[in-house]
């Protein structure tokens, strides 16, 4: 859960993974010498989740030298405070990217350095003539992959401060360039201005752009507030968590939230049984989170926009499997550095996992069943990667997830994990927040679980999303749901929007 909430948290300041096929890439912006000016100096955000500031954001660009030469040198610098299961944890990320100070402001070197509290992630990126070489490290171990060249630059960063000194109306769409740590290369986001607005500051009429920021891999991630001088005022991200611009001894003041466990449950109106057991559910979900709810493998889902209702069907009868598409299945065997699927361990511990399994059916089952016995389920140990999973060999079902995709990338089935809910039992009575994946078995996706140990999974198993973080939160803390019937047998609790009888009034006339 702490990694779903951190996860969507970075992506309003770090680069927001898009589109991953091959499409011509938008141009470098024109810049002069006093945009960038007018871009120096440092920015401060405190993250809000309602009314708690659980983290601040820090955003800075300065002209310095570095190794001899006069360079740009832009820094972000994340800090978060977490709590889920009774567990607190500060979460950090560092990111600095240093570009030429002379025309075309080309990329010399880069890092990024992510500490979740049980363990840290750096990734360097150094260039020589225009090409680049990666170096990660992580898991106390360091792994070198070439990348040739990436043609990224400081007008590429500050794109969308240039576009607004253009004054776009709305509807106008920029794409951007942003270079992302974890597929090491370049893809694009794409910024919407919604409208010109006006509010009161200090008794002033004051302008700014609303402007909605998307990317087709994350879908819509939420809406910022820009000035006209192009500096980023406030940002959304999924209706949930909120940057505030404000200065620093005020951003910094910051405490831990509600327990996210608890913030992402939701409480069902009757016991279902064991989750195991059930092959066919019925359940009603309404709430901002509602209409957000798409069928899937599995998963039927019908929206009544009368009632603002989405009616639930899940289990094997519902659904249907999407066919997967060439460019999905190209970007779902990718290695990147989430799925380090070359390193030995990886590929020693895929073969291992499959066994003497031909099909990709078996294959599939055999990696379900291993990873399900590998990982001893423990919440609070959180290894943050892959080669951390393999070393602790304790987690979640994040954990369960995130080596099973990779396990099976590594044995060249097409995999993607999913975020969603599942039934947690009579005991709590209730949904939680859980991860599990799909993969692509006869050109179709197909669901597993391997927290579960499910190569057909249970039909509480509530599909929110493959990756797209920002859905996720969409949907969190904003959803209520009424099951209707489990295997087919109705439930005798009415759902909601269902007025009960009053036997004393009188009809009316």
């Amino acid at each position: 859960m702490k990694k779903v909430f951190f996860a969507c948290l970075l992506l309003l300041v770090f680069s927001f993974p898009a589109h991953s096929g091959e499409r011509e890439l938008p141009p470098h912006p024109e810049i002069s010498p006093e945009m960038i000016a007018q871009n120096l100096g440092e920015l401060w955000y405190g993250m809000y989740m309602g009314k708690t500031k659980l983290g601040y954001v820090q955003t800075a660009i300065c002209k310095e030298a570095r190794e001899g030469r006069e360079s740009y040198i832009c820094k972000e610098n994340v800090v978060m405070l977490l709590a889920a299961m009774g567990q607190k944890t500060e979460m950090r990320v560092e990111s600095e990217k240093v570009f030429a100070a002379q025309p075309p402001y080309a990329l010399l070197s880069s890092w990024n350095s992510e500490n979740t509290g049980r363990g840290a992630k750096k990734v360097f990126l150094s260039g020589k003539e225009g090409n680049f070489e990666a170096k990660i490290e992580e898991a106390g171990q360091t792994r070198t992959r070439y990348l040739g060249a990436i043609d990224y630059t400081l007008a590429d960063l500050l794109a969308p401060n240039i576009w607004i000194l253009a004054k776009p109306k709305p509807g106008e769409v920029l794409p951007v360039l942003n270079l992302d740590y974890d597929e090491l290369r370049l893809l694009v986001d794409s910024y919407t201005v919604i409208s010109l607005k006006h509010s009161l500051v200090g008794g002033v009429k004051a302008p700014f752009y609303e402007v909605k920021y998307a990317s087709e891999k994350m879908g819509d991630l939420g809406v910022a507030r820009i000035d006209p001088a192009g500096k980023v005022c406030s940002m959304v991200l999924g209706g949930l968590f909120e940057a505030r611009l404000e200065p620093e001894d005020i951003a910094k003041k910051i405490e831990y939230g509600q327990d996210l466990f608890l913030f992402g449950s939701v409480p069902l109106n009757a016991a279902i049984g064991d989750p195991k057991e059930i092959t066919s559910l019925v359940l009603e979900a309404r709430g901002e989170g509602a209409a957000k709810l798409e069928s899937a493998a599995c998963q039927q889902a019908t929206w009544d926009e009368a009632r603002k209702v989405t009616t639930l069907r899940l289990g094997k009868e519902f659904g249907q499997s999407a066919a997967a598409t060439e460019e999905e299945i190209a970007d779902n065997l990718r290695e990147t550095v989430e799925y380090p699927i070359t390193q030995p361990e990886v590929k020693e511990l895929a073969q291992k996992a499959i066994g003497n399994a031909v099909t990709e059916q078996e294959k599939v089952a055999n990696i379900v069943k291993f990873v399900s016995d590998f990982i001893e389920d423990d919440y609070h140990s959180n290894p943050p990667t892959v080669l951390d999973i393999i070393r602790v060999r304790k987690g979640d079902c994040s954990e369960h997830s995130l080596l099973f995709a990779a396990l099976a990338r590594s044995c060249g089935i097409p995999t993607r994990q999913i975020g969603g809910l599942i039934y947690m039992g009579d005991e709590m009575r209730a949904f939680a927040w859980h991860a599990w994946d799909e993969v692509v078995l006869d050109g179709k996706w197909v669901p597993v679980d391997a927290t579960w140990n499910e190569t057909e999974i249970n039909a509480t198993h509530i599909r929110v999303g493959a990756g797209k973080e920002a859905t996720m939160l969409s949907v969190l803390g904003k959803l209520e749901l009424a099951a209707v019937s489990v295997n087919n047998k109705e439930i005798e609790i009415k759902p909601f929007n269902v007025e009960p009888e009053n036997k004393d009034e009188e009809p009316a006339e």
